[in-house]
């Protein structure tokens, strides 16, 4: 096993490789103190066109380097190739992960401009934000469930379960929603996936959190 880091950061990497130099020479005296070199890939200075890989691992580095402020828009417009790329070749399911990260770490802008590159280089559904809002949230609806079993399961009864199931769904949706929010998506987007308006959302968000702004 070799360990990698990718580094995007607004200057080039100036520290040590070696794991246990990152720490204070206290620290690094222990006997316990992990003791091994990582491949560096310091990615701060490199152009969007240098970037390596299979496609899906290129489209991870971009959606990182977006998110360090390096050239994002033509970050993301490569990444959007290779999306079509990869839909055209039936993976679209690959790369769900990374429009997801894209929506949560890009300002409403930038998501908006993703989209755009998106429904050019892939037709029909399945270039559209509206799809992947969706899925984000089924996955908010899989996960709060989870976390609700998970709860439900501790307090060791069938009423704590049911209990937590649905805090843990509630949350879910909040969550998710929140997350939608930011990134830009319009509420009839929303609405339509989830079937909760803005006046559900408050009362839901409410019940989960206490009062909050509605656009969060």
């Amino acid at each position: 096993m070799v360990p990698v880091v990718f580094y995007q950061g607004q200057r080039r990497w100036r520290h040590a490789t070696e794991f246990s130099e990152l720490f204070s020479e206290s620290v690094r005296r222990w006997p316990w103190t992990p003791r091994f070199e990582h491949l560096l890939v310091d990615q701060s200075q490199i152009a969007v066109e240098a970037v390596r890989g299979e496609r899906l691992g290129r489209m991870a580095q971009l959606a990182l380097m977006a998110a360090a402020r390096h050239d994002v828009r033509a970050a993301l417009e490569v990444a959007a190739q290779l999306m079509g790329e990869l839909d055209r070749a039936g993976q679209s399911d690959l790369f769900v992960p990374v429009v997801r990260y894209v929506i949560e770490t890009q300002e409403e802008e930038t998501v908006k401009g993703f989209g755009e590159a998106l429904r050019r280089q892939i037709p029909g559904p399945g270039g559209d934000m509206k799809t992947y809002a969706e899925v984000l949230i089924q996955e908010g609806h899989r996960e709060g469930r989870q976390e609700g079993h998970r709860e439900g399961r501790q307090e060791g009864h069938r009423e704590g379960r049911q209990e937590g199931h649905r805090e843990g769904r509630q949350e879910g949706q909040v969550a998710t929603i929140e997350s939608l929010l930011r990134a830009g998506i319009e509420w009839s987007v929303i609405e339509h996936a989830t079937g909760i308006d803005q006046e559900a959302f408050d009362e839901l968000r409410r019940q989960t959190k206490g009062p909050g702004p509605a656009n969060v």
